[in-house]
């Protein structure tokens, strides 16, 4: 985490840790996503497989794939949504995967 909140100049007290999404089940990566404030517009969520590569499936309705590698990363934007609508109903726009075993 240092090293990423370094690489985008963000402040390390700024991040929540929720140890509820720490090598769990999708549903529980879901319910954080839920629970953050409407004042917030972008998050970021770390974790790990399978939870993660499930909620980028749940969340988007663009590509979906067997399994996000490590240090993958997926992006999704969402319009007109609060976060405790974000789901199944309501999906969000894929805006890029990086993979970085191909850069």
């Amino acid at each position: 985490i240092t090293r990423i909140c370094k690489e985008m100049n963000y402040d390390m007290a700024s991040i929540v840790y929720d140890s509820t999404i720490y090598r769990c089940p999708s549903d529980n990566i879901l319910a954080a996503i839920h629970k953050i404030d409407e004042s917030v517009k972008t998050v970021l969520v770390v974790g790990h497989n399978p939870a993660t590569t499930d909620v980028a499936n749940m969340l988007q309705q663009g590509e979906q794939w067997t399994e996000v590698p490590t240090c993958g990363v997926v992006a999704i934007a969402f319009e007109g949504v609060s976060w405790n609508e974000i789901g199944e109903k309501r999906k969000g726009k894929l805006l890029f995967f990086s993979d970085p075993d191909k850069l």
